[in-house]
């Protein structure tokens, strides 16, 4: 009870922060996909539309998070954002489930409110409501292989839909693309990444997603550890790197006194010098200084 009565204005914020981000969505997206919009026959690609989309989302968001609103409850916006709050110790239990119970409000009767104000507008296939679905972006969404990176099975939904098919080509091809030049998860002989197609509702498709879930389960334990050493291998190349980069700036020097790294400098950009002779000089003096250590 204390916490709500010191932080309800907070809760009602995050609440109306949300249902606004809601009604800005629908604003935009009728706007930019409606087929009689003056905006949607300007910009025939829809890649460009989803850009300004993008930017138009972006810019709410940045509205809400440094408005007086914003900055008085955090402006967190998305359960998710709160939660991560919750699991580093920033808010209490209660204020969390208050956040999150007064955004999923918000968040609904902003939509509900845009519903009825654009509904003519809102429910036509195009806009459909704001509802992402496949061949609204599939393609674009293929390109994010730091997402696939992670999957055992990918799944596409709905595939009775118009669109879907192509979803499934574009995940299987990123995946293919992402496997033969060494950016996927994949390590040696491992199976590649499953690409199913389902329609939930009808039952299509789940029993062969069941039969590969029970086929793939057993190898996930040490395809997580085989990531684990590559994310931790790729976190200790990268420290690296940063200790090199820092140590070869010291070997400047400074203005009156230059040090190796300027001297070398001015020798490559001058062509006295092989830019691989000279990096090879760098490497040694790095290593000679940090024998001498």
């Amino acid at each position: 009870m204390d916490a709500l009565k010191n932080h309800w204005p907070e809760y009602l914020i995050e609440g109306a922060c949300l249902g606004l981000f809601m009604i800005s969505a629908f604003t935009f997206g009728t706007i930019l996909e409606h087929p009689a919009s003056p905006v949607y026959r300007a910009l025939p690609n829809p890649l460009l539309r989803r850009f300004l989309m993008g930017l138009a989302m972006g810019g709410t968001a940045i509205s809400i998070i440094y408005s007086p609103w914003g900055k008085r409850s955090g402006a967190h916006i998305n359960p998710s954002t709160t939660l991560t709050f919750f699991r580093l110790g920033k808010i209490k239990t209660c204020d969390a489930l208050l956040y999150i119970g007064c955004q999923f409000l918000g968040g609904l009767l902003g939509g509900l409110g845009a519903t009825i104000v654009l509904s003519r507008w809102a429910s036509h296939p195009a806009v459909n409501y704001l509802v992402t679905a496949p061949g609204l972006g599939d393609e674009v969404q293929a390109l994010k292989a730091g997402i696939l990176e992670i999957a055992d099975v990918l799944v596409v939904n709905k595939a009775d839909r118009e669109g879907a098919g192509r979803a499934v080509r574009d995940l299987t091809t990123m995946l293919q693309v992402a496997r033969r030049t060494g950016a996927g998860r994949d390590d040696g002989d491992a199976p590649a990444v499953p690409v199913l197609e389902t329609v939930a509702t009808a039952g299509t498709g789940v029993a062969d997603l069941v039969e590969v879930i029970d086929r793939v389960l057993p190898a996930v334990p040490a395809r997580r550890a085989a990531r684990r050493h590559r994310q931790a291998q790729a976190q200790l190349l990268a420290i690296a790197g940063e200790i090199t980069h820092g140590r070869l700036v010291a070997l400047t020097g400074t203005q009156q006194a230059p040090g190796l790294l300027a001297r070398l400098v001015d020798e490559v950009a001058a062509r006295r010098r092989d830019p691989h002779g000279a990096a090879e000089e760098l490497v040694a003096a790095l290593a000679s200084r940090a024998a001498t250590k």
